[in-house]
């Protein structure tokens, strides 16, 4: 034991000392706020008027982003990856208890005591984000208890800066790219300046990357992209600013996560993709858009931000860093100089001229709320005029757009310096020799701080080798009555199952880690993008214009899911640039499909069973025809899992089981309609999955479980209860359809699989006909018992509004009558419920059709010998198109054994 480095005595009294103190202080000082405090309930209080049920969903989302997302993206070291995880949760934990207080002395201290709710919780979590991006600055170079010392300091410097640059300065900054991004830069440059290691100068033989690392590391950064938005719009004024908040981060990641992928291609010398690129460079948007992310910036400027956020962010890693660490004596271990210094700069700059800009013309009265420092001044009459217009319009300091952007050049200044000094300060306490500080040979080691399992081994032999305008809110507008409160949530969970839930689940090729991740990254943004404009053009268009709200970027994810499953069938067979394309065509054709349906069919499709699974499968199905490959009829040598893919397989697994409900119910009917929905979708998920591990069992020779089965029968319940979710099919119903659905699932990969590849020609690699097709006409059959069997008896007479194409049409004497009941119940086309079941029928066939036909034809022009397709021996293999970690090695010497034994 290194008794300069031992954590025996010096972490526990640490701890003990900062949780007495802790303790003592929340004893004294910290009671509930109004909202909180039962004393202040009473019988005109109304239990969903409080504030949780406003900020608690970007809490849980800021939560993510805090303990998940920095956690797995800080693993990304070889060596490294107990301490960036278990110290970010550590130094983390206390970090938001501390914020809690000081920061809670500056803002919410009144009658002597510090007044706690959830929006204290907010506050403190992005405190912590502070600590944690000044963190990466010295990752692998500090021990546990000099990054609690630092956190110690760091909160009380960013608490004091914050409270001073609001009450005298009073900025705009919703996003924190001035009082959050640039401080905690700075703060950590300043630290990393004062603890430089000359003997580290040039590297460390530790400080390299595994696959499993990298792999960790990127499902990191995809859960603080998915949840970024929350993070910028947390914290925005209510209602059409925080749903503007939460479009410009999405495009402005978007465009960022396009421009990484294309960069990281063209400045690699093999012209393959660098996981570090794709780790860090892919959020970039997110802080570029920061500053003005709640203003009138326009979505154009949202994505240029991207573009020129994410190209700063990736020459700063080339470029600006090692002159940094050459020149200047500043280690930057993590590059927070590019993700959060030289983005926080350029988002500054932008929301700088945003506010140059800013008019009435622009804004309408609400001008003044979002830019409340340029509000007239108590007594002036324009005030008065205002709050005619705007009832409870706060007097502001009358401050001209000048005048405001000379005050937010003043908070950048002053921000950096305040950072700056800190962090050298805390840098030259954090060398006192008592904490713990490593060695340079022990640094980016576990073993130093960790008891390590048998199989570790950190000996190097080599040295490291490669609703949007503002101008419709009025006195007559409810804030919280914005659409976003309604959509975010579902939006949000959507959002998981793309990136986190699909990534990891096509992520269980033992050698495909990399690509069934990143190009499912890849693919989604694009598709998404995409179909923002196609299908915008056909179901938001009007005056001109595509009319951006989140229900269009739900309606997008469902679009980009009918990508990522027809990416399924071409698993591990293309390349980027053939995934792209793909997207591009699949999109429209899916798009005019959807239009058509809908539009001449009028179905009832709620869970997408039709639209959504039918349509991506056989489109799937086709490309995969065409592009067969003879040589792989028996399988790929590479073509196998591992013990450590089936577990980040199984993860994505988890991810899509768990957001499935949302998934069905987004664009239900909100009421019970939707209530339904969830509770369908939860029983068929969970029948499905007791089926799924009885039948792997019983038809195993050996009477096992099989990690493909968990992975994808368990899901088919989701599937199967889609297209009569929300109808009144019954508890029971909902049990047996995830049964059935399963049960025809694990025999199509046991048996219908095969048979398509040996027979057939159509090599479906993921079994997207099992978990999709299969499913999806079982659902789309129940779905049209469900409609023939629906009586006034059963609905009431809200079966009108569930099955609306079954409503009287205008003019009938019996609508009337309805809508004394319903108020404003649309007219429909007084269909039968035998008319409707053929109608769904109809759609069933031409949906089939035209997915198999388009993606025929997508798949001659996927064949074109420019579009970078691998060859049979180079398919299922990551080094095809990524610069590997030293570790992987894809060679594989025998049949495809994994190397997982229990004999060992």
């Amino acid at each position: 034991m290194n008794r300069s480095t031992s954590l025996k005595l010096r972490l526990p009294v640490l701890v003990l000392v900062l949780e007495v103190i802790l303790l003592v202080l929340y004893s004294l000082f910290v009671t509930y706020d109004e909202n909180t405090d039962a004393k202040m309930q009473n019988n005109m209080t109304k239990p969903m008027d409080n504030s949780l049920y406003r900020d608690y969903p970007f809490f849980a989302d800021v939560q993510v982003m805090i303990f998940i997302g920095f956690g797995c993206l800080l693993a990304f070291l070889r060596f490294y990856g107990f301490s960036g995880m278990v110290f970010n949760f550590l130094t983390a934990t206390f970090a938001i208890q501390w914020a809690i207080l000081v920061q809670g002395y500056f803002q919410f201290y009144h009658d002597g005591k510090i007044h706690l709710g959830v929006i204290n919780l907010i506050n403190a979590e992005f405190a912590c984000a502070v600590v944690l991006i000044s963190f990466g600055a010295v990752l692998g170079k500090t021990s546990p208890v000099q990054l609690l010392v630092m956190a110690f300091l760091e909160v009380p410097v960013f608490s004091v800066t914050e409270w001073a640059v609001l009450k005298y300065l009073r900025i705009n900054d919703a996003g924190g790219s001035i009082l959050i991004h640039l401080f905690a830069c700075y703060f950590g440059l300043g630290v990393t300046f004062v603890l430089y290691r000359p003997d580290l100068k040039n590297g460390h033989v530790k400080e390299i990357t595994s696959y499993q690392s990298d792999i960790l590391s990127v499902l990191g950064t995809l859960f603080l992209w998915v949840f970024w938005p929350s993070f910028n719009s947390a914290l925005t004024l209510k209602g059409d600013d925080q749903h503007r908040a939460v479009l410009h981060t999405f495009i402005a990641l978007s465009s960022s996560t396009m421009t990484a992928f294309a960069l990281s291609a063209v400045f690699s010398k093999k012209g393959k993709l660098t996981m570090a690129d794709i780790q860090n460079v892919t959020l970039a948007g997110g802080v570029t858009v920061g500053a003005s992310v709640d203003m009138m910036i326009s979505p154009a400027t949202a994505y240029g931000l991207g573009v020129l956020g994410c190209t700063a962010c990736f020459l700063g890693y080339r470029y600006l860093t090692p002159f940094l660490a050459q020149r200047l004596r500043i280690q930057d271990q993590c590059g927070i100089h590019n993700l959060h210094g030289l983005t926080g700069l350029i988002s500054s700059t932008a929301g700088i001229c945003a506010i140059l800009l800013a008019t009435e013309e622009t804004y309408g009265p609400s001008m003044y709320e979002i830019f409340t420092h340029r509000a007239p001044p108590e007594g002036d009459i324009r005030l008065q005029e205002l709050r005619q217009l705007i009832p409870g319009l706060k007097p502001g300091l009358g401050r001209s757009g000048q005048e405001q952007a000379l005050y937010q050049v003043a908070a950048i200044f002053s921000t950096i310096a305040a950072a700056a000094v800190g962090g050298i300060l805390t840098g030259f306490i954090l060398k006192l020799p008592f904490l713990a500080s490593p060695k340079d040979k022990d640094c980016f080691d576990d073993e130093l701080f960790f008891d390590m399992p048998s199989d570790f081994n950190s000996k190097v032999k080599n040295s490291p080798v490669d609703e949007y305008d503002s101008k419709m809110q009025n006195n007559m507008t409810k804030p919280m009555d914005n659409s976003l409160y309604r959509d975010y949530p579902f939006f949000a969970d959507v959002q998981v199952m793309i990136f986190i839930g699909f990534g990891c689940l096509l992520a269980f090729l033992r050698f495909y880690g990399f690509s069934g991740m990143v190009f499912n990254f890849l693919t989604a943004t694009f598709a998404i993008q995409w179909a923002i404009l196609v299908q915008g053009y056909f179901q938001f268009y009007h005056d001109g214009k595509i009319h951006l709200g989140v229900i269009n970027l739900i309606n997008a994810e469902f679009a980009c899911a009918v990508v990522l499953i027809s990416f399924g069938a071409v698993l591990g067979k293309t390349s980027p640039v053939q995934l792209l394309v793909m997207a591009f065509l699949e999109v429209p054709v899916f798009s005019v499909t959807e239009w058509a349906v809908l539009k001449y069919l009028r179905i009832n499709d709620a869970g997408g069973s039709i639209l959504i699974h039918l349509f991506a499968c056989y489109f799937g199905l086709g490309v995969t025809f065409v592009l067969y490959r003879p040589d792989l009829k028996n399988g790929h040598v590479k073509e196998i899992t591992s013990y450590q893919s089936d577990i980040l397989s199984v993860l994505g697994t988890l991810f899509l089981w768990v957001f499935w409900p949302s998934f069905n119910s987004a664009l239900t009917l909100k009421g019970d309609d939707q209530h339904r929905a969830v509770l369908h979708t939860f029983i068929a998920l969970s029948s499905s999955t007791m089926t799924a591990f009885a039948l792997s069992a019983v038809f195993s020779k050996k009477g096992k479980l099989t990690m493909a089965d968990i992975q994808n029968v368990t899901l088919a319940g989701g599937v199967t209860v889609g297209a009569s979710v929300d109808m009144m099919i019954s508890p029971a119903t909902a049990y047996g359809l995830g049964v059935l659905g399963c049960t025809a699932c694990f025999l199509g990969y046991r048996y219908l699989t095969p048979f398509l590849a040996q027979r057939l020609r159509i090599q479906d690699q993921c079994g997207i006909h099992n978990l999709h097709g299969l499913t999806g006409l079982i659902s789309s059959t129940a779905g049209i018992c469900a409609i023939l069997l629906a009586t006034e008896e059963t609905y009431g007479p809200s079966m009108y509004e569930i099955f609306t194409h079954r409503a009287p049409p205008e003019g009938d004497i019996r609508l009337q009558e309805l809508r004394q009941l319903i108020p404003g119940l649309k007219p429909g086309l007084g269909r039968s419920g035998q008319e409707q079941a053929l109608y769904q029928v109809a759609a069933i066939f031409s949906t089939i059709a035209a997915a198999a036909v388009g993606g025929i034809l997508t798949g001659f022009i996927l064949k074109l010998p420019f579009l970078a397709s691998p060859k049979d021996k180079d398919c299922f293999d990551d080094e095809l198109f990524f610069d590997m970690p030293s570790d992987f090695n894809s060679k594989v010497k025998n049949s495809p054994v994994d190397e997982y034994d229990s004999k060992v």
